[in-house]
């Protein structure tokens, strides 16, 4: 049997787990929520938890699938980024070796998880030697970036994988992964920047990301201005770069975010074949050995054309 195991960091924004785990939970074996034991957030500032929720998740959890797990995943020492690597891989190695270990942010909201789990099925026999035979597992995003009282600004044809399933977890950078890679059709809604200004202004200060974003006073006051009526003339606004990552925007008359899971379940827009298999395409070029070896034969053949005795 395939293990199918999660993880959720848990921090500021906590109570949107209400709608990210209900997307998971029926096919996972294990679900971790990993959390600072001293509610700091990666840039070192405390943050409000309501001690109650563990509660809530205790009663959501019916089939005994959840584990809290607790420690100090802030040092000061250092970076914002190295905090959240550092949590990731801790957390990972809380749960143990076996099966998928899949990573994610209570805001990624997974739709069709079950044919997602079918397709890791199919990959048990990179379960077999893990260590020598990496491989990580990617899911797409779609990007929630703003709500008003009618609806949901969306970023459009944009392309956003992400390595989020992986038979061996030991990460490099938040919760990539050193090795090749199976790009998939499947996606999740990322709720993102769809957040009320306030949690926005926490998001900024606290996330990863924090240090990247050059002027947040100044980008807060553009995502601020953004509405139905000027949306379709913005271009190119990213916080991060590139800019050109968030291309356009796009409006979806849905007004809440449990609504609009169920419309994209219905709909269930997968990425287009065509760029799953050029993806996949490169991948299988990178990593097969035979090419590798012509690869190393002919810059070994450059060297001794080039060579002049020299280095006796």
């Amino acid at each position: 049997m395939t293990e199918i195991k999660i993880i959720f960091l848990l921090a500021y924004d906590f109570e949107l787990v209400k709608l990210s785990l209900p997307c998971v939970y029926t096919h996972a074996d294990k679900i971790l929520f990993s959390i600072d034991i001293n509610r700091t957030s990666f840039a070192g500032n405390k943050y409000y938890f309501d001690e109650n929720f563990i509660n809530w998740i205790k009663e959501y959890d019916t089939e005994s699938k959840i584990t809290i797990y607790e420690d100090n995943f802030y040092q000061s020492n250092l970076t914002v980024m190295e905090c959240e690597t550092r949590q990731r891989q801790m957390s990972a190695d809380y749960l143990g070796e076996g099966g998928w270990t899949i990573q994610l942010d209570v805001d990624e909201y997974f739709i069709n998880f079950k044919s997602f789990v079918t397709f890791l099925e199919t990959k048990s026999n990179y379960l077999i030697d893990p260590k020598n035979n990496r491989i990580a597992i990617s899911s797409n995003w779609i990007v929630m970036y703003k709500q008003d009282e009618n609806g949901f600004f969306m970023i459009k044809d944009s392309k956003f994988p992400l390595k989020i399933a992986t038979n061996y977890p030991k990460y490099t950078i938040a919760r990539n992964l050193h090795c090749k890679s199976i790009y998939t059709r499947s996606f999740m809604l990322h709720q993102s920047w769809a957040r009320s200004i306030e949690e926005i202004e926490t998001k900024v200060k606290n996330w990863s990301h924090a240090s990247d974003v050059k002027n947040p006073a100044e980008y807060l006051e553009f995502y601020k201005s953004i509405n139905i009526e000027n949306y379709k003339s913005v271009i190119d606004f990213a916080p991060l770069k590139p800019k050109s990552i968030f291309k356009r925007l796009d409006y979806i008359p849905i007004k809440n975010a449990n609504e609009l899971i169920a419309y994209f379940e219905k709909i269930d827009p997968k990425e287009s074949s065509f760029y799953i298999f050029r993806k996949n395409f490169i991948q299988w070029f990178l990593n097969v050995n035979i090419l590798k070896t012509i690869y190393f034969k002919i810059n070994n053949f450059l060297y001794w054309l080039t060579y002049d005795g020299k280095n006796k």
